[in-house]
């Protein structure tokens, strides 16, 4: 998505960054696994989560400010 929006930009603005992006992921609400025969019925939900999408830190620390965010997120009761 980011190298098509690049693409799409004149070479002016060839040095855009992104610094978040909004990542939004299906969970359970009921949390774990389902069970044998056990259906998802009305308990799926989503979670969204600002994490950063481009640093100057290279892929690696991206990686992990991108776990520390999710994991911080995912500690909150409202998740």
């Amino acid at each position: 998505l980011m190298q098509y929006h690049r693409q799409q930009t004149n070479s002016e603005s060839s040095s855009l960054v992104l610094p978040y992006l909004n990542l939004v992921m299906p969970v359970h609400m009921q949390g774990g696994l389902l069970l044998p025969g056990q259906s998802m019925g009305n308990k799926i939900g989503a979670i969204v989560s600002q994490v950063p999408a481009e640093a100057a830190e290279g892929a690696s620390e991206r990686l992990h400010q991108v776990h520390d965010t999710l994991w911080n997120r995912k500690q909150t009761p409202t998740a």
